[in-house]
């Protein structure tokens, strides 16, 4: 296992060879040493550490609570105060930067173990939660861009009825964004008998938890539409209902195309039965 990688960042030069030797006997490698806030980003710059220990009063026009700020703006090393001195504001100043801990001098080699240690640990937890939030952020990403990408109009409601999220392809026939679906229901969105059926399809659903699917008229802000509306039971791994997805495909164009093709033949059934009753009554007529 590879060796932690310690910067002391220190202008006292007693303190620095003694947190230098203390460090080796603990088994830890020593990255590189500084006496000045710029000498210790200089440092971190080229190869990162796995900590810093860094004094707080360091002499220079940058003392050690900026340069840690410095460091954290760029690099996600954790950094440990070193401090002879514990007063209020000085202690307010270094919360902001938010360490991993504090060492009060005289420094003990068990609580510089511990202090090391325990810092490096939580900058690995830390880490781990960074990595698995912008995974599901990544996620998250992926899926709206699908949602969002499809013809279908898709929405997700709780066992109540209620609307958890939408695409924005729904969210566009109400003329608004989809951030204002949640913790609605179908009576803020559709005439009052539509939501009631709407409801009591669901209330079916939830019962028999079986899918269902529908042809049915479909009001948004630009005039009637027809759709085929299939709402599916969401179960968790232990079975128990947690909520409603829906799908509804805009079927309009090929319901009046269907409409259109019925009308025709219907036409051109009387059309041939015309013709017919023509030949029939000029044979008559030629008799």
């Amino acid at each position: 296992m590879e060796r932690p990688k310690i910067l002391i960042v220190e202008d006292e030069v007693v303190i620095s060879d003694y947190l230098e030797e203390t460090l080796l006997k603990l088994g830890y490698e020593i990255f590189g040493k500084a006496a000045s806030g710029s000498k210790a980003l200089e440092l971190v710059e080229s190869t990162s550490p796995s900590l810093v220990l860094m004094d707080i009063r360091l002499k220079g026009s940058v003392d050690g609570i900026e340069t840690a700020q410095l460091i954290k703006e760029k690099w996600p090393v954790p950094i440990v105060f070193m401090t002879a001195f514990v007063d209020d504001k000085l202690v307010e100043r270094a919360s902001s930067v938010m360490p991993y801990g504090y060492l009060v001098k005289p420094i003990q080699s068990a609580n510089l173990r511990a202090n090391i240690e325990l810092a490096i640990q939580m900058a690995a937890i830390r880490e781990k939660q960074e990595k698995t939030e912008d995974e599901l952020y990544a996620s998250e990403l992926r899926y709206r861009t699908l949602l969002d990408t499809v013809p279908q109009r898709i929405f997700y409601k709780n066992t109540k009825s209620v609307y958890l999220t939408v695409n924005k392809r729904m969210a566009d026939d109400f003329g608004v964004s989809p951030d204002d679906f949640p913790g609605k229901k179908d009576s803020d969105f559709f005439p009052k008998e539509t939501a009631e059926k709407y409801r009591n399809d669901e209330k079916q659903l939830l019962k028999t938890l079986e899918s269902i699917s529908t042809v049915e008229e479909y009001t948004t802000k630009s005039g009637q539409k027809i759709v085929n509306a299939v709402k599916i039971p969401v179960m968790d791994k232990n079975g128990d209902v947690q909520g409603i997805l829906g799908v509804l495909t805009d079927i309009t164009d090929q319901v009046q195309s269907e409409t259109e093709r019925l009308n025709l033949e219907k036409m051109l059934q009387q059309t041939q039965k015309m013709e017919a009753i023509g030949t029939l009554a000029g044979g008559i007529a030629h008799d």
